[in-house]
């Protein structure tokens, strides 16, 4: 636990080491949850044994009839779609810096947007979700203009400048 509120709460994971087409992969994970926001940041950091620079994608696990939209100048894919048992409809979404963005692809079980190989293997991007039963965000087009308006404020931080 690196942070616990009342307005942000950060923590840290460390994953043992995993065979990545036969090179040792080890990852640390940090997280930050901020009070009143959809998105949630993550922060991977890779250690390759082989030193080599990673490939890594994130993604969305894919359901039936999901409304999927992906916007790659704004580097984000969002997914609107049925919970399980009639317990309303909810949006799910990645965002990344449009600049690491490679490509985004599919798989069977997920939607995925796959990053550049960087020298620094490290990660960085928002994921997050809302629900229509909460009466924040309701539809599917409210979810694509709150995942595009939230990635070009991460894409364009207020700067705070002290005078003395």
């Amino acid at each position: 636990m690196l942070t616990n509120g009342p307005i942000r709460v950060t923590f840290e994971l460390v994953y043992e080491p995993f065979d990545v087409n036969g090179t040792k992969v080890s990852e640390g994970l940090r997280i930050s949850l901020d009070a009143g926001s959809q998105m949630d940041h993550f922060q991977s950091f890779y250690k390759s044994q082989s030193g080599a620079p990673l490939a890594v994608a994130v993604g969305l696990k894919k359901v039936k009839e999901e409304q999927k939209a992906f916007n790659a100048e704004h580097g984000w894919l969002a997914s609107w779609e049925a919970m399980e048992k009639n317990l309303g409809m909810q949006g799910v979404a990645i965002i990344v810096n449009p600049g690491e963005l490679d490509k985004q692809a599919e798989d069977k079980q997920n939607n995925l947007i796959v990053l550049k190989a960087g020298s620094g293997n490290t990660v960085s991007y928002w994921a997050g979700f809302a629900w229509d039963r909460a009466g924040k965000i309701t539809s599917a087009d409210e979810w694509k203009k709150y995942v595009d308006e939230f990635s070009q404020g991460v894409r364009s931080p207020v700067e705070v400048t002290v005078v003395p």
